[in-house]
């Protein structure tokens, strides 16, 4: 989808697609990214979600490996995993890099010698 979250079954069945997710949790928590500036309203409901999904008495008496994750990927490039943790630990969040279009400035880098080459 363009926007949205994609809800999955642990089974794989797909219960929603494009959804706006409103998650807030019983915990309050604030996701700081590492330059020390707070995320934005979508990773926030991410890690709402994933405190969530570690406490549900209904998700836990399923007797799962893990409780489940959810994946957010930012506006500004890049995605965070949340990992749901049991036993009243905090999610793990992971950040990775996504794939991007290139700027102007990448796409210069990339193909300047062609441009000067081949171009008119």
């Amino acid at each position: 989808p363009k926007d949205g979250g994609i809800l999955l079954s642990h089974l794989g069945t797909i219960h929603g697609a494009t959804l706006q997710l409103k998650a807030t949790g019983s915990r309050k928590a604030i996701l700081k990214k590492a330059d020390g500036t707070a995320a934005g309203t979508r990773h926030n409901s991410s890690l709402s979600a994933a405190f969530w999904l570690s406490e549900d008495t209904e998700i836990l008496e399923l007797d799962l490996p893990s409780p489940g994750v959810i994946l957010t990927r930012s506006d500004a490039g890049g995605a965070h995993c949340f990992i749901p943790q049991l036993n009243g630990l905090p999610p793990t969040v992971l950040q990775f890099e996504t794939i991007h279009h290139l700027s102007q400035r990448e796409m210069l880098s990339h193909f300047r010698e062609k441009i000067k080459t081949e171009g008119s």
